[in-house]
């Protein structure tokens, strides 16, 4: 989710247009482990996993909103330090935060699993609520 929610940044950026071959190969394909990574750790720092599987409620949002900003200022810092953000739009940043807030990665990874496992899944479930 954090690699595609980058690459749409990227795409609006450039008005739904080709992204240029220097910023694409140069930059989204060299930054992108960093940025999964740096957004991973966080989010698992900040404990985002624990509200996967059970209903959204005001706790897992503030929770996902502290992991967007604090992942995207730890991104934006550490590309700072390497080149002082020389390859990456000012305009991406902030729509990179935008984007990863409305998105829903905790419906898409249920989504993910429901198509994977179908039904071995819900008859779990189901066996544990018996």
């Amino acid at each position: 989710m954090v690699a595609l929610v980058w690459y749409t940044s990227y795409w609006l950026r450039f008005n739904l247009d080709v992204i240029p071959g220097q910023f694409f190969l140069l930059n989204i394909k060299r930054d992108l482990p960093y940025i999964v990574t740096i957004q991973g750790v966080v989010f698992w720092f900040l404990e985002l996993y624990r509200g996967v599987w059970r209903f959204s409620s005001l706790p897992d949002l503030i929770r996902i909103a502290k992991a967007v900003i604090i992942g995207t200022g730890l991104i934006a810092f550490s590309f700072f330090l390497y080149d002082r953000l020389a390859g990456v739009p000012r305009a991406v940043i902030p729509l990179y935060v935008c984007l990863l807030l409305l998105t829903k990665p905790r419906l898409n990874c249920k989504h993910l699993f429901q198509q994977l496992f179908g039904e071995a899944l819900k008859a779990q479930f189901l066996g544990k609520m018996a």
